[in-house]
């Protein structure tokens, strides 16, 4: 049984296929070429790796083991595959939650 999102088989990029290199934002291609190469389940599979990878230089960084630089790489490697998975399950999905929660986040900050 196909692993669905939306009720849309989470393998399809059909987004991002009908748009032309040109039409689409800048780097897009190289990330839909990358989720294409390797699949999509792969590059779940990255993300997850990646994100596990920040966590550890967070902790590091507190414990005073590592400094900025490790932890940059690994905040680049992350936002990578993020952009990816935006690629997979599509950009206005995300933005509409991520403005969502920026808002939230505006009236907390507010009080």
């Amino acid at each position: 049984m196909s692993k669905t999102v939306e009720n849309k088989p989470i393998d399809r990029l059909e987004h991002y296929q009908q748009m032309s290199d040109d039409a689409a934002p800048s780097g897009v291609a190289v990330y839909r070429a990358a989720v294409e190469k390797w699949g999509v389940y792969d590059q779940i599979d990255m993300a997850i790796e990646e994100c596990a990878e920040l966590i550890v230089a967070l902790k590091h960084c507190k414990r005073g083991r590592c400094g900025g630089v490790e932890v940059a790489e690994e905040i680049a490697d992350v936002e990578i595959m993020l952009e990816q998975l935006r690629v997979v399950f599509g950009d206005a999905a995300v933005d509409t939650v991520k403005q969502r929660k920026i808002e939230r986040l505006r009236e907390l900050v507010e009080g």
